[in-house]
């Protein structure tokens, strides 16, 4: 059945959308509002637009440069849009999982990295319209479940763009070639084993996300540079990376990762260590208590 459009001064944006999507598994959160665009026949980013409208959301909350974080306010204007819970909407971004690694209410995107690129997998946009959160984690150039390798530029040189203007979703803004027609590469498979192992990690730091868990795991490898006595090291991709040996400050998730990767230091390794950890770990307990409040408070959407 062919979908009518539906404008935005529609009545049906004040209450619900037209036609409603949920999310996917490991659905990133554009993903999610393209294929909002989508079903409904609108142009790629209406939805986008529109909530951020809404809500008045400020450029200097970083939600158009990366979607790693997404105001909680965008959030809940999307549930209550979509009739979804916040929880859903919340494992569509990473920030519940950094909030509770970094102790914090307010996490940043900064915690995972500092740039991220916006590249697809071809066969994942054929299957499901989907965009993954998987693939916006640092170091990750190949689709853990097709193994091809992402695609950052359509077939006419074009960088693509998650809501360019007057273009269709899922579609290249200059040619409007559909991304699911992108070429499939197949990756090599040094790389795609090194993936599988940064995955691991990711899923490992996740899985236990709790501060003291980033302070072993940064003190393991501070006590394993020391031992080398060097400050500089070779991490797997080639280039050098400099270690900080005696300031405590926390590091970004992907650096971690990378540095525990290349000082062959496992998950296992960080688990059972018992040594001295940095003093911005030690916390007093009302701290924490409030800490897991804040985070409870994410997930039910409380207090927002």
């Amino acid at each position: 059945m062919q979908l009518q459009p539906i404008h935005i001064y529609d009545s049906a944006w004040s209450s619900t959308f037209p036609h409603l999507v949920a999310p996917q598994c490991d659905e990133w959160f554009p993903g999610l509002l393209l294929r909002c665009d989508e079903v409904n026949d609108w142009d790629s980013g209406t939805t986008m637009v529109h909530i951020i409208r809404s809500v008045k959301a400020s450029r200097s909350t970083g939600v158009r440069s990366n979607w790693v974080i997404v105001p909680l306010s965008v959030l809940e204007l999307l549930a209550q849009l979509l009739a979804l819970p916040m929880s859903s909407l919340l494992a569509t971004t990473y920030q519940l999982e950094l909030a509770r690694l970094y102790d914090t209410s307010s996490p940043h995107a900064t915690f995972l990295r500092r740039s991220f690129p916006f590249h697809l997998c071809s066969d994942c946009i054929t299957e499901g319209r989907l965009l993954k959160r998987t693939l916006t984690l640092p170091h990750i150039t190949c689709c853990p479940s097709h193994q091809v390798t992402l695609v950052g530029t359509c077939q006419c040189g074009t960088p693509l763009q998650l809501f360019p203007r007057q273009s269709l979703p899922f579609t290249c803004q200059k040619c409007c070639f559909d991304w699911a027609n992108l070429p499939r590469l197949a990756s090599e498979p040094e790389r795609i084993a090194l993936e599988e192992k940064l995955l691991s990690y990711y899923v490992f730091f996740f899985d236990n996300a709790r501060p003291t868990i980033i302070a072993k795991a940064q003190q393991l490898v501070r006590d394993s540079m020391k031992r080398k006595k060097v400050d500089h090291l070779k991490c797997f991709d080639g280039n050098y990376k400099y270690v900080e040996l005696y300031d405590a400050k926390r590091i970004s998730l992907s650096s971690l990762v990378e540095l525990l990767i290349s000082l062959d230091i496992s998950p296992h390794d960080i688990v059972s260590y018992e040594g001295p950890l940095p003093w911005w770990s030690v916390k007093n307990r009302d701290d924490q208590r409030g800490a897991r409040d804040n985070n409870n408070e994410l997930l039910t959407g409380e207090g927002l």
